[in-house]
């Protein structure tokens, strides 16, 4: 837009300057500027002036006036290019208002400033064109208009987090509802130890940023997008995509989008990168931009945290001398030299020291005495769908081909994995051809026994097989969604291995925790469990028990209940299994539910009973304890069974 508010006609030329006024400045204004920057210099010719400003393929990016000319007004009135009034009284404005007519003006100095501040004005009007140009765009279409409204609307809710883990998952969720990416990952970034690292769980995600295109982007401060990043040298799964499925094949034809989080001093805080699985269409122009959107509110959000932890560390600092210990006696203590007292004790701290330590002393015993402490059950567990069926393979073999990424929709009998069964398929090539020719010798001749037996026995040995290359196809069982998979082409199966499982495409409902076999007696159907999945100790989500094991079971033979799945898990000691129902399916964290899926690992807590905090502190007190032990929790269960109706669920 011009400086009159309408659109502009010609199209500045970014380095070109026109001059008013004495030639010597013009020339002197020539040779401190870079060769790119060209001064033509009209004398006092505001005409001249005027006539390039609106030449559509030469117009100046700026015009600067050195010292009065006549028509300054008027070139300020009718000129589309900033305009620097150096060396002259500025026009006036309106009659009275004792005011500067600074409509067309960038800047006016009664006095020409030194050499170097000339040379900032000029290069800033240059800049201040070139964005002039570069704004003049047509309006955001609306796809792209609500989509940088769900930026502003999430960036809003980013300023009012506190925790570095709850900012990076808030702004993942945001960055894979924006781009439609199966992975999002916000990196946060050591420039003094070269390392990124996660804050859901920095102890298994720090990695050093030499490496991968991640490491480049965090080193160079540039974004990139790739359409195909397996097929880049730089490329290493372990820091790009550290969350993507085991299985070799899981990373191919990825595509790639990284952007750098940066302060407003180009210091590199964070990498927040998104990747979409093959099939997905590659991101686009409008994704990068919505991308480097999110990481300019996020490197707001970065900076203001860092600022304000400078702050609260100098305040600390400012803050230690008002300590009770000395600070002239601390120097003199740590070199040996003259003695003093150590501590600021007045003459009446020591009586008031004595009544506080018995004050609180009466308290911390009344408190024992009356107050009780919980007692929890935790362990493992697992989120599993369920309604659960598994794939496995019919006959043993090798993986020739995966039909299915996982996650995916399946239907009843959709083929998911495929057997090598070449050797199969030449036998039954072979056992075809010569059935055709016993048939047409058997229909030349009909009463030709020998023929006849023939052509029965390559019958049947054509149906068996045809039943052995159908065993060396994985077809899924029913209709879900397909997770756990667990081959890939070229591994090599037995028969009755489980390759996969097909789930319900809805939430899932199930929870299998592993307790302590020593509080089987305590856990009961219908006692409330609490559930925090890894990477986000602090929210939980409630489940009620349904079931539990006959008895504590070792750690291989509960492993037998998920199958393979559990071998991530650290059982140690005698458990007993608990299956619980969640009571809802999402887990809520800064107010964003993030659905639970099948899988997911984390620990479970329950409550068994509770005691006195006399108890809890000092256990040999247990044997002057005459009053009855509380009541646990699966025993108050049976209790209100006994005495109720079970209502059918």
């Amino acid at each position: 837009m011009s400086k009159h508010g309408g659109q502009r006609e010609t199209q500045a030329d970014a380095g070109l300057i026109i001059v008013l006024g004495d030639v010597a400045r013009a020339d002197a204004l020539r040779l401190s500027l870079e060769a790119s920057v060209r001064v033509t210099h009209h004398g006092h010719d505001v005409g001249a002036a005027l006539r390039s400003d609106r030449d559509r393929a030469h117009a100046p990016a700026a015009i600067v006036v050195f010292g009065p000319i006549a028509e300054l007004s008027t070139l300020v009135e009718h000129a589309r290019a900033p305009i620097l009034s150096l060396g002259a009284v500025p026009p006036a404005g309106p009659a009275g208002s004792g005011e500067t007519d600074a409509a067309g003006l960038f800047f006016a100095s009664a006095r020409e400033p030194d050499h170097a501040r000339l040379r900032q004005l000029i290069l800033h009007a240059l800049a201040t064109a070139e964005r002039a140009t570069a704004s003049e765009e047509q309006p955001l279409a609306a796809a792209d208009a609500q989509r940088l409204a769900r930026i502003l609307a999430g960036a809003q809710r980013l300023g009012g987090l506190q925790q570095p883990w709850t900012v990076a998952a808030h702004t993942e969720a945001l960055a894979i509802e924006l781009s439609g990416a199966t992975r999002a990952y916000c990196q946060f970034f050591d420039e003094h130890g070269g390392e990124l690292w996660r804050p859901i769980d920095p102890e298994t995600t720090t990695v050093s940023a030499v490496t991968g295109l991640v490491g480049c982007v965090a080193r160079t401060g540039v974004g990139l997008r790739l359409a195909r990043a397996d097929a880049e040298p730089d490329f290493t799964p372990s820091v790009d995509d550290p969350d993507a499925p085991a299985s070799s094949g899981a990373r191919a034809g990825v595509s790639l989008l990284i952007e750098a989080v940066t302060s407003p001093r180009e210091q590199v805080h964070a990498i927040l990168s998104v990747v979409a699985d093959a099939g997905r269409p590659p991101f686009d122009e409008a994704d990068a931009a919505a991308l480097g959107v999110l990481a300019e509110q996020l490197g707001a959000v970065l900076h203001r945290v860092a600022l304000r932890e400078r702050v609260e560390a100098s305040l600390r600092a400012r803050a230690e001398p008002s300590a009770p210990i000395r600070e002239e006696a601390w120097r003199s203590h740590l070199t040996r030299g003259a003695s003093g007292d150590l501590l600021r004790v007045g003459a009446r701290w020591p009586g008031a020291l004595l009544l506080v330590v018995l004050a609180l002393s009466l308290a911390a015993a009344v408190l024992a005495s009356v107050a009780e402490v919980s007692r929890y059950s935790t362990g493992p567990a697992v989120v599993q769908a369920s309604a659960r069926s598994e794939l496995t393979a019919l006959a043993g073999g090798t993986i020739r081909e995966v039909l299915v990424a996982p996650g995916a929709e399946v239907h009843a009998g959709q083929i998911v994995a495929e057997l090598h069964g070449e050797r199969e398929a030449t036998r039954r090539e072979q056992l075809a051809a010569r059935w055709e020719a016993a048939l047409r010798r058997y229909l030349a001749e009909p009463d030709d026994l020998a023929t006849r037996t023939e052509l029965l026995e390559l019958r049947a040995a054509l149906v068996e097989l045809e039943a052995q290359l159908r065993e060396r196809v994985v077809r899924a069982p029913r209709a879900g969604r397909l997770v756990d998979l667990r081959v890939e082409p070229g591994q090599h199966v037995e028969a009755g291995e489980v390759i996969a499982a097909v789930v319900d495409s809805g939430p899932v409902d199930e929870l299998v925790a592993f307790l302590p076999g020593t509080d089987a007696p305590r856990i009961g159907p219908g006692v409330e469990l609490r559930f925090a999945v890894e990477g986000y100790p602090f929210n939980t989500v409630a489940a009620r028990v349904v079931t539990v094991s006959d008895g504590a079971l070792g750690a291989r033979e509960a492993q037998r209940h998920l199958g393979p799945g559990a071998a991530e898990l650290d059982l140690r000691g005698p458990v007993v299994v608990v299956r619980a129902e969640l009571e809802q399916p999402n887990l809520a964290v800064d107010g964003v539910a993030l659905p639970l899926r099948d899988g997911m690992l984390g620990r479970a807590e329950l409550r068994t009973h509770s005691e006195p905090l006399a108890l809890a502190l000092l256990p040999w007190l247990r044997r002057f304890d005459r009053a009855p032990a509380s009541q646990p929790a699966g025993h108050r269960v049976e209790s209100l069974a006994a005495t109720k109706t079970e209502t059918p669920r």
